[in-house]
């Protein structure tokens, strides 16, 4: 009578991958802007090197979470929000645009560079899914995400 365990790593053994479960890098990019309806333009990146613009950052994030709503997670066939699972905001795409003269080429490139590490050969798109807001305090617990759309293999999170 054979092992299962055994029967089972022999088979995985045998499995010939062209890439990983997961990927990760950075590359230097041109910062890209953002619009977002009722907000305005967030200039990109956030960073607080003066105190002027540590009080417009804060001023940029009150905007962005008083048009957002509190991000829900799946479980299963659920929806379901829960400040102790996930505390963070979201916007709608229809509300955010992402612009720069390189940005789609930089896209391109990231997705392109995903896809690769990834082991995946066929044509492969981004498609923007939702701006997450995360303020002071904010977290999200570890997890998998969920399918989105037909043919979702992976998350970019950039």
């Amino acid at each position: 009578m054979s092992n299962i365990n055994i029967d089972l790593a022999e088979l995985l053994d045998g499995v010939d991958r062209p890439g990983d479960f997961y990927t990760a890098g950075t590359c230097e990019i041109f910062a890209p802007g953002l619009d977002v309806q009722g907000v305005g333009p967030i200039a990109l990146p956030l960073l607080p090197v003066q105190a002027a613009q540590l009080i417009a950052i804060a001023q940029q994030a009150a905007q962005l979470i008083a048009i957002a709503q509190q991000a829900p997670y799946g479980r299963g066939e659920q929806t379901l929000v829960d400040t102790e699972v996930r505390r963070t905001w979201q916007i709608d795409p229809e509300r955010v645009q992402i612009r720069g003269r390189a940005w789609d080429r930089t896209l391109e490139n990231i997705v392109d560079r995903a896809a690769e590490g990834l082991g995946v050969t066929g044509p492969v798109a981004a498609e923007f899914y939702k701006l997450l807001v995360y303020d002071e305090g904010a977290f999200f617990v570890s997890h998998r995400d969920s399918e989105k759309t037909a043919g979702m293999f992976a998350t970019l999170v950039i």
